[in-house]
């Protein structure tokens, strides 16, 4: 069907295109009463059918900061990409990590990945130094508190370790039946226990003890690869009794012989 030229269909058109145009004028900006522009956006309307979009102003601009942890974000996902190519690249993945630390300091997500690749690479050097700087940005990351724990105690360092378990165990982070907890406070105990404090020792395995009593209450199925002493329930409690006799809790050790 041909369209409708007839002058009023035509006036009305161009009103209707200056309304639009008038609309784009800002009354607090004198510098948009610009007739050749107004002028220039009602032959659009007219033509198009279209209004000359405004430029898109942010509400809230992008400050330094955020600029920031976009670049941090940016190498992350890099450095994540590299990791997962193969062996080979986990060098410039370690380097991609490293520049987005630059960029957002704070990010655990960042260190854990360093942590990560520094491990399984045998770096167990730069491995510390990243746990030891992440625990400065959280001092109640129980998994970063028990590692580092682990560490030190490889290195000959038992009392170092026993205070990072320490820390661990005690984590507000950290729910008492998750069977993380559990197998804190075993590695917690064998330390002490290595270390003759055997009071001490028998404390942190009460817990274990307890799980391996009721193990749907600490979620021991949810563990992916259950360690050694939670397979093996007899040896592990064996253990314990051992624990709680050198203790002088005879009463608890003659439970766990029964």
């Amino acid at each position: 069907m041909a369209r409708d030229l007839r002058p009023g269909t035509l006036c009305l058109a161009a009103l209707v295109a200056l309304a639009f145009a008038t609309s784009l004028v800002r009354a607090d900006d004198p510098k948009d009463h610009d007739p050749p522009k107004l002028a220039a956006e009602s032959r659009r309307f007219l033509l198009t059918g279209e209004v000359t979009p405004e430029p898109f102003v942010p509400l809230h601009p992008r400050t330094l900061e955020d600029t920031r942890r976009l670049e941090a974000i940016k190498l992350f996902c890099i450095a994540s990409w590299l990791e997962n190519q193969n062996q080979f690249r986990w060098g410039e993945a370690v380097e991609a990590y490293r520049k987005a630390l630059e960029y957002d300091p704070k990010s655990l997500a960042i260190y854990k990945a360093l942590i990560r690749l520094a491990t399984i690479t045998g770096r167990s050097e730069d491995a510390a130094r990243y746990l030891r700087e992440a625990i400065a940005i959280d001092t109640e990351d129980y998994d970063l508190l028990s590692r580092l724990g682990e560490y030190l105690y490889s290195r000959g360092q038992p009392e170092a370790a026993v205070d990072l378990f320490r820390k661990a165990a005690e984590s507000p982070k950290l729910d008492k039946h998750n069977p993380i907890a559990v197998i804190i406070h075993f590695n917690l105990g064998q330390i002490l226990e290595g270390m003759r404090d055997f009071d001490a020792a028998s404390d942190a395995y009460q817990i274990v003890a307890d799980a391996l009593e009721h193990p749907a209450e600490y979620h021991l199925s949810a563990l992916p690869n259950r360690p050694q002493f939670l397979r093996n329930r007899a040896e592990t409690i064996e253990k314990i009794g051992n624990a709680w006799r050198q203790a002088k809790r005879y009463d608890k050790a003659l439970e766990a012989f029964r």
